[in-house]
């Protein structure tokens, strides 16, 4: 996730290209209009979105808010925007990581980050979840199989995988990463860990059944796009998710302007040209 912040209006984006802006701003603690004076609540509120190309849209027209000063907010936001634009993808903050761990402590998959250490107790996730609102949805022929073997009717993929890795989840962990990729335990519940304890792609690669194992390189290969938005990785490891980006070639060209380096750019290009057709296609 992309952020830029001022003192009264900050925006984020998970692309690069569409950015959500919001504004500090004050409402009363009530929504009825009446003579008394009563106590104002501060707090961010969206306020539209920005496109690279199409501009500000979606803006609320809600009588609640002083809209001209939400405008001039948004106005300057966005000139930060523009002007920080060049710099994408922006230098990694969130060097604090929850993740689940299994009976021996040891990363299974990662379920969520923070850039400060005072946010940490506040956050409440149990269970390590697939995003469904992804077109195309995800879709696993190894779990084909896993039903077949045990008998169980076809069920949503996303959902499956979802509640297979979520049983294995023993604890759970916050850890702050390191420069040389290690982790030192925060909760000092768990034991350190070095950077080979965690998974490169988020989610443990090795499990005992063949087909949760199988099932689990199926998902890295579908979210491969979004996946090179990552900033650990090396040249051959971001090479190889490259590769099996090129079947993903719209998401590709959502999030390539996210990816902190590109080893083979020809093929980048190939998927963005590709993606395009496509784009046009849809609306033709």
């Amino acid at each position: 996730m992309q952020i830029v912040e001022l003192p009264l209006a900050r925006a984020f984006s998970d692309d690069g290209t569409n950015w959500q802006l919001q504004v500090l701003s004050e409402r009363p603690s009530h929504t009825w209009r009446s003579d008394n004076h009563s106590d104002t609540i501060q707090q961010f509120f969206n306020f539209g979105r920005w496109h690279v190309e199409k501009g500000i849209y979606r803006v609320p027209a809600n009588p609640l808010f002083d809209l001209s000063y939400m405008h001039e907010c948004c106005k300057a936001l966005i000139e930060q925007i523009q002007n920080n634009i060049a710099k994408l993808p922006f230098k990694l903050k969130d060097h604090f990581e929850y993740w689940a761990l299994d009976a021996q402590d040891q990363p299974i998959a990662l379920l969520a980050t923070d850039f400060a250490k005072n946010n940490l107790d506040t956050l409440d996730i149990q269970t390590w979840k697939i995003n469904q609102s992804i077109d195309p949805v995800f879709h696993s022929r190894h779990l084909e199989a896993f039903l077949t073997d045990n008998n169980s009717p076809a069920k949503n993929h996303a959902e499956l995988l979802g509640k297979i890795v979520s049983k294995q989840i023993d604890s759970y962990g916050w850890f702050r990463r390191h420069k040389n990729g290690g982790g030192e335990s925060i909760n000092k519940y768990h034991g350190n860990l070095t950077a080979e304890d965690f998974p490169v792609f988020d989610i443990k690669l090795t499990w005992q059944n063949k087909h949760i194992e199988q099932a689990i390189r199926d998902y890295i290969h579908w979210n491969s796009a979004r996946l090179l938005t990552l900033q650990h990785l090396n040249s051959t490891q971001r090479s190889q998710l490259e590769q099996k980006a090129l079947d993903s070639a719209l998401a590709l060209e959502q999030h390539f302007r996210l990816y902190p380096e590109i080893v083979n750019p020809k093929l980048i290009e190939q998927a963005r040209v590709e993606a395009r057709l496509r784009q046009v296609a849809k609306t033709t």
